[in-house]
């Protein structure tokens, strides 16, 4: 169930998930550091990124999610929701339990989408290497 997108999930006051691929965006999050100091520390360098105080949201079918970051855009907020990562078995290559999942609220567009999760793999990736 690693990569697969669960469509019924809802996240209270969002439209979503967004059906966007973030499979390469997942593949770099696959590994074994990660964690939400390091998530916090990429997303601090988005603009839009909104510090409020974050939560680990839960979405209509009680999934309990490890981490999520939102980002204040032109036309309203996006956020990504990152799965835990327990699926030991790896049954599509990736450990996460599920593909990370894209909300919005407001008018935001799929190029809005594209660039923070472009900016926030590229962070990902950057981090990676200075570590």
């Amino acid at each position: 169930m690693s990569k697969k997108l669960i469509a019924d999930a809802k996240l209270h006051g969002y439209d979503g998930p967004v059906n966007i691929s973030t499979d390469q965006f997942q593949d770099c999050l696959s590994l074994e550091w990660l964690n939400n100091i390091m998530i916090e520390e990429v997303s601090e360098l988005i603009p839009g990124y909104l510090e409020e105080e974050q939560f680990q949201p839960t979405t209509s079918d009680d999934y309990f999610w490890f981490s999520e970051s939102r980002f204040k855009t032109a036309n309203g907020i996006i956020v990504i929701l990152i799965p835990w990562a327990q699926d030991w078995d790896k049954k599509d290559g990736s450990q996460f339990d599920r593909a990370i999942a894209v909300y919005t609220k407001g008018a935001v567009t799929e190029a809005e989408i594209a660039e923070v999760l472009l900016q926030f793999g590229n962070g990902i990736a950057n981090y990676s290497r200075a570590k």
